[in-house]
Order: structure tokens, then sequence, then C-alpha cells
């Protein structure tokens, strides 16, 4: 596995900020392009226990997603409610 061999020049990859996991995506952000490198080179080797593997993508490549809802006359009638059913 590539993450337990010792770093070029004696350096360790160096990450920015907390890693935040959104909407089934942990979003990590690396300081340099070597850790860049050596995370995807990490990532290859690892399987979830479903069998699919991790991949890396750009922030811009991952979609965003918008919750929304549907206000049906009659059913409910507290829109306050309906929002804050909505806040995420």
């Amino acid at each position: 596995m590539a993450a337990m061999l010792p770093a070029e020049g004696g350096e360790g990859p160096a990450f920015r900020g907390k890693p935040v996991y959104d909407g089934g995506v942990l979003k990590l952000w690396c300081s340099n392009l070597s850790t860049l490198d050596w995370f995807k080179v990490a990532v290859e080797d690892i399987i979830l226990p479903n069998g699919e593997r991790l991949v890396v993508r750009q922030m811009w490549e991952i979609p965003r997603r918008v919750r929304c809802g549907i206000s049906i006359p009659g059913v409910q009638s507290d829109t306050k409610a309906i929002g804050g059913m909505l806040r995420f």
C-alpha cells in the first residue's frame, strides 16, 4: 500500500483545514501538489466493504444537491412547518 511507504525527502502529506463529510462525500483539501499525488495513489488501494472503490475528484466535479418539497393544498396548511422540514 502506497500510503504506508515513507515519503520522499522525509516530508509527509499536508492537508489544510478539517475533513468534512457531507452527503456521501468526504472533502479534504491538499496543501500542495505532492500531497494530491500521494493521495491519488493511496486511494487506489482502498476497497470499501461493499466492494466499491474511492475516487478523487475536484470540488467543481461534485454535483450540488438541492433539497426541495411540494406543498399540496389542503394537506398541510402550516407553511412554517414546511419551511422547517426543508431547512438543513
